[in-house]
């Protein structure tokens, strides 16, 4: 939260996962000017996805729709998990609250960052999802399958 407070720019939505419990959100969250809380029943994740600029996650298989839509993914690995998670191929990876500090300012100032991340999501996705030869399915699958078995 402290890396969003320092930022001028930016508002976080938060869209606890399905299974949490979100009261322990909201006794967080309830305080903080630039940060709200997306219950799961009042919003459809999908179309939130639509409305921001970049996401962030800890481990997630949402982080495949996010990557799909071309937009940035941030996977927060605070604890350094030594797992292998497919889309740190493409995320940007923050460990700790002054390197996410500096991806959230890089994401607004710095274009050739941005160019650069674009660039890497575009081949991610063309070599993962948009492949037009039958095998796509397997292929997202695959992905899918390798994140949740590191859950």
């Amino acid at each position: 939260l402290s890396a969003v407070e320092k930022q001028d720019y930016v508002f976080l939505l938060v869209r606890p996962h399905p299974r949490e419990e979100t009261e322990k959100y909201f006794e967080v969250l309830s305080e903080k000017d630039k940060v709200m809380l997306v219950p799961e029943d009042e919003v459809n994740i999908y179309e939130l996805l639509l409305t921001v600029d970049y996401a962030i996650t800890v481990q997630s298989t949402l982080g495949l729709w996010v990557l799909a839509l071309k937009k940035p993914l941030i996977v927060l690995d605070i604890l350094q998990t030594p797992y292998e998670n497919p889309l740190k191929e493409v995320a940007l990876i923050a460990h700790n609250t002054d390197e996410l500090t500096n991806i959230l300012s890089n994401l607004r100032k710095n274009q050739n960052f941005k160019e650069e991340i674009s660039q890497n999501i575009d081949k991610f996705v063309g070599e993962h999802l948009y492949k037009i030869d039958g095998k796509a399915t397997e292929r997202v699958a695959r992905l899918i399958m390798s994140i949740l078995k590191e859950v």
